[in-house]
């Protein structure tokens, strides 16, 4: 593999990766696996790789990401975990990124958890793709450079998974019933969010997002205190008798829901006080 890619033209910057796609056994992927040495390869090869696991075969369930240290991560630029995988654990590890800052497109077709900072501070990660992923853990895309996320089958999202995601303009979470703690936190380009089945809101879960103007939460059951600090919204959907704890939501909200008998529905901002529905 090593000569292959020397051999090869492109690999030389990140915008012109090798495509390479591997069949074989990776084992248990940690330290001195097969996985680790396809690493060393294209360390030793110093090309930059799109990497394409999808046919590959490992021992358990599961893809462990944490080789921290590893240099031939930092010129993967695109990967595809193996069919066979459902888990990325965290493996105990809960600082910044697991995998590479090089990274740009991720796809796991059949996992369906995702641990613990994993893909923390890939500030170049733009495209996700995890159609089956029921869970998304603390810190898991944070500092990212994802635009554009959609998760079908995600019912919790955890603490800070998404936090100062500068870049990230539209989220699709159908199924979600819990939101963490500052899970979208700093999220500056989000403007409207809608979570259909959203039963529960954390602490500062959208604090200074700073241009999210409508939020639509039909079913929501509790939303605590600062979920919404400093943003400058204008039209809120929620649900019947919600316990609403935050008093940080613009111009008293919090004091017009509680007081006016807690009815479902949209509420605005008509730039002077709030109105009901």
């Amino acid at each position: 593999m090593q000569s292959f890619l020397e051999n090869c033209e492109g690999g030389t910057i990140e915008s012109d990766p090798i495509f390479l796609k591997i069949n074989i056994d990776l084992g248990d992927t940690l330290l001195g696996s097969v996985w680790s040495e396809i690493l060393d390869l294209i360390e030793n090869a110093d090309k930059y790789v799109a990497l394409d696991l999808s046919a590959c075969s490992v021992t358990g369930n599961e893809f462990e990401t944490y080789l921290i240290s590893h240099n031939g991560k930092k010129k993967v630029v695109s990967l595809i975990f193996p069919d066979d995988v459902e888990s990325l654990p965290s493996g105990g590890y809960t600082g910044p990124s697991h995998f590479s800052f090089a990274i740009k497109e991720l796809t796991g077709k059949n996992i369906i958890m995702i641990g613990n900072s994993v893909f923390a501070g890939c500030s170049k990660l733009d495209k996700v793709s995890f159609p089956k992923a029921t869970s998304i853990e603390s810190n898991n895309f944070s500092g990212s450079n994802l635009k554009n996320v959609s998760f079908p089958e995600v019912i919790n999202i955890g603490n800070s998974a998404f936090y100062s995601c500068d870049s990230l303009e539209i989220i699709s979470f159908p199924k979600v019933k819990s939101i963490g703690t500052a899970a979208f936190t700093s999220c500056s380009s989000l403007e409207n969010v809608s979570f259909p089945e959203v039963k529960s809101i954390g602490d500062r879960a959208f604090g200074s997002c700073i241009n999210l103007k409508s939020v639509s939460f039909p079913e929501v059951t509790s939303i605590i205190n600062y979920s919404f600090y400093s943003c400058p919204i204008i039209s809120i959907t929620i649900a019947a008798d919600c316990t609403l704890t935050d008093t940080r939501i613009r111009d008293g909200f919090d004091s017009y829901y509680n007081s006016g008998g807690k009815a479902a529905g949209t509420y605005t901002f008509n730039d002077v006080a709030w109105e009901g529905p």
